[in-house]
């Protein structure tokens, strides 16, 4: 198959299930980025990842039955210790982004709280001026 106007990948991104085992192959110029989803896998050796996903960090407002994952003590500790930007996924709502940041979380990434929501753009206003805040 071929892709027009596409004349390169500008990144890789790897799921649980691709992520090749450490170390990672040569980066080639492209962002390369794996989500997580275990602490203890969040290792070192994937230091050539440019940032990684980490869920579920509250329970998950897309994914039924998904809860969140991790204990906050361990995941500050964790975060501190990480040496790639750490990217906060699952349950993430404007009223906990200051609890992401607090965190030292990188950022975060949002999907259920817009999707669900009855008014998305409202929804996505209410988050950046969360994230705006403090």
């Amino acid at each position: 198959m071929r892709c027009q106007g596409v004349t390169a990948a500008q990144g890789i991104h790897y799921t649980e299930r691709s992520r090749p085992r450490p170390p990672l192959p040569p980066k080639d110029n492209v962002t390369i980025s794996s989500a997580f989803h275990d602490l203890q896998q969040l290792d070192v050796k994937y230091g050539a990842l440019d940032y990684a996903f980490l869920s579920p960090i509250f329970d998950s407002i897309s994914k039924a039955g998904y809860q969140a994952a991790f204990d906050l003590d361990d995941l500050t500790t964790c975060i501190a210790a990480c040496t790639i930007p750490l990217v906060a996924l699952g349950g993430i709502t404007a009223a906990n982004i200051p609890q992401v940041k607090r965190l030292g979380f990188s950022g975060a990434a949002v999907l259920g709280s817009v999707w669900s929501s009855s008014d998305p753009v409202v929804a996505c206003t209410e988050l950046l001026t969360a994230c705006a805040a403090s």
